[in-house]
């Protein structure tokens, strides 16, 4: 049975594996997340993520993308799709800037349109419904601030 040796130690944020398998020395870097700052790619991120399109806020399970302060989501909608997003109201601030398409908007029992290069900021307890109908295939980001997922309420 062959022998093995390992050694293991932290360098400059990576976990440096050094072992001996079969007389041949093998090293291995494994990346360690650093808790200070976090760097990715937010549609790959959004998209494949536990988290429905967030990116960060307080319900993030990675410490460098936790925070009190904001909620930041990426999404994306193809024409015509269905939402399933109903009109609700927050007692926190929402900012939704428009990357790319058309979206129809139902905001304070006002119908309006944004487009791509198009922002909007919606004060808390306003009724919003900012992807009541995707108009052209749309992606956007949104952010609200404080974070804090128990600050929406459906409105009937």
């Amino acid at each position: 049975m062959p022998h093995k040796h390992a050694l293991a130690c932290l360098a400059l944020n990576f976990l440096v594996l050094l072992f001996m398998q079969n007389d041949t020395f093998r090293l291995i870097y494994f990346p360690i997340m650093n808790t200070a700052y976090y760097t990715g790619r937010y549609r790959d991120d959004a998209l494949n993520g536990p988290n429905r399109g967030w990116i960060v806020g307080t319900f993030m399970s990675e410490e460098s993308r936790k925070s009190t302060e904001v909620e930041i989501k990426y999404w994306e909608y193809q024409a015509g799709q269905e939402t399933n997003h109903p009109t609700k109201v927050s007692t926190t601030i929402e900012c939704t800037l428009i990357l790319q398409g058309k979206t129809q908007c139902e905001i304070d029992d006002t119908t309006t349109t944004l487009q791509a290069g198009d922002y909007i900021v919606i004060q808390p307890g306003t009724p919003n419904n900012v992807i009541a109908s995707i108009l052209e295939d749309c992606v956007g980001i949104t952010i609200k601030a404080p974070s804090d997922p128990t600050a929406k309420k459906i409105v009937d």
